[in-house]
């Protein structure tokens, strides 16, 4: 059988191929029911790779069609707006871009306006104008027809901004949620979902952050305004989130079985092929699925849908020509491949932890080991040796080489991150 399979599967989803993609691949779960009438604040937990951030997508697709007002935030990536106060860094996050969401729904919109109250004018004006740039509610006037521009310009907000000078900080944030809230249900929906997708490295700041959000959950704890969050398992605890919310949160925690992992890896393989294979073990052996399966719970915790997928993806790539499964014999190899493919090592000199991402897992060096790291990272590629320049001895470089593949190597004679040849001194490869 000589396979001929397609990428977009195994690739970031762009928009051609979403919807294809949520019909050929979705493999429904527990979580999707779970999700989707969710009663207050949930947060959806797990390990690496076990399909939370699908999860979260597939409820953002429902709630889409239902009334909610969705919005889905990134509180850790790059920002191009400066908070105007230090308001629970998360908090403020929501509230501009929540702002900046209305002002583009009355402006494509504008017939919504004539439906709110003066109230629900002024704290519109109110919220574009405190969580924005000075100039930006007099710039989307200017997008509107004469007269309902002249109207909404003549929207005071004086009474509104004397009020939330007199309130303190909670009080604050519960008469903005519930501003809102009325705001959003007069224009039609029927509540507020914010939805967060923490990613798995985050620096301490940010850690911070979101100790600080579920830290404020009372006051922002209001009908028709939730949160659901995918956060990672150890990040969780790290933060002691549930602990922080006071009973004000739910959790849902994916753990996904072999064979659920091993399902969702075949719908893949099945929208790849045509149909040609519906399952992992057309490709491969029950003793190298085996092997495979140690593989991926010994780094991932469990058997992660996501990683299983990739593998998926590697064996039809190293299937040969007459599409016979790999045996035992081929995993020291698809390992390699695995490792150099999809485990790359992500290096933050920055960091306040010695330490190096090396795929979903954080690995502690000794200041020594960190160091070396650190020097081979800065040589992007190019080799480290014993020279009086670097101050290092022949026999000190190669006591620190093997002491730092002892530790991030996943195979002990298969070199992938830290290589070498004789004379030539160490170089890293395959890392960010």
């Amino acid at each position: 059988m000589s396979l001929s399979y397609e990428k977009w599967p195994f690739e970031n989803r762009a928009w051609e191929t979403d919807e294809r993609w949520w019909s050929a691949c979705h493999v429904p779960g527990s979580a999707d029911i779970l999700l989707e009438d969710p009663f207050h604040w949930t947060i959806l937990s797990g390990g690496p790779s076990c399909g939370k951030s699908v999860a979260l997508s597939y409820m953002l697709r429902n709630s889409a069609h239902n009334g909610t007002f969705v919005l889905k935030l990134d509180p850790f990536g790059p920002s191009d707006w400066k908070a105007p106060e230090p308001l629970g860094d998360i908090f403020t996050q929501i509230m501009t871009r929540v702002s900046q969401v209305l002002r583009d729904e009355y402006w494509e919109h504008p017939e919504k306006l004539s439906d709110l109250s003066v109230t629900h004018k002024e704290f519109f004006r109110w919220l574009v104008e405190k969580y924005n740039r000075p100039r930006d509610y007099k710039r989307w006037l200017d997008g509107l027809e004469k007269d309902l521009a002249i109207a909404m310009e003549n929207v005071s907000t004086a009474e509104l901004e004397a009020e939330a000078a007199g309130l303190k900080q909670a009080a604050g944030m519960r008469t903005q949620i519930v501003d809102l809230v009325n705001l959003c249900r007069r224009s039609g929906f029927s509540d507020v979902l914010v939805v967060l997708d923490v990613p798995a490295h985050l620096k301490a700041e940010h850690l911070d952050m979101l100790k600080e959000f579920y830290t404020w959950l009372e006051p922002m704890h209001q009908a028709g305004f939730r949160c659901i969050a995918a956060i990672r398992e150890s990040i969780i605890d790290e933060c002691r989130l549930v602990e922080r919310a006071h009973g004000r949160v739910s959790t849902i925690t994916l753990q996904p079985t072999i064979e659920q992992a091993l399902e969702v890896a075949g719908r893949h393989l099945q929208a790849a092929t045509h149909g040609q294979v519906c399952a992992l073990n057309t490709l491969a052996s029950t003793v190298l699925i085996d092997h495979l399966d140690q593989m991926v719970t010994a780094e991932f915790g469990q058997s992660a849908p996501g990683a299983w997928v990739q593998l998926a993806q590697l064996l039809l790539e190293n299937t040969g020509e007459a599409g016979e499964p790999l045996e035992q014999a081929d995993f020291r190899n698809l390992r390699l491949r695995f490792y150099q493919k999809f485990m790359a090592l992500n290096i933050t000199p920055d960091s306040p932890r010695a330490g190096v991402w090396r795929g979903p897992n954080f690995i502690p060096l000794d200041p020594g080991l960190y160091d070396f790291l650190l020097e081979l990272h800065r040589r992007k590629g190019n080799p480290l040796y014993a020279d009086q320049r670097n101050n290092l001895r022949k026999e000190n470089l190669h006591t620190l080489a093997s002491r730092l593949r002892a530790v991030i190597e996943p195979d002990e004679k298969l070199w992938i991150y830290v290589l070498n040849r004789r004379n030539e001194g160490y170089w890293l490869e395959n890392y960010l």
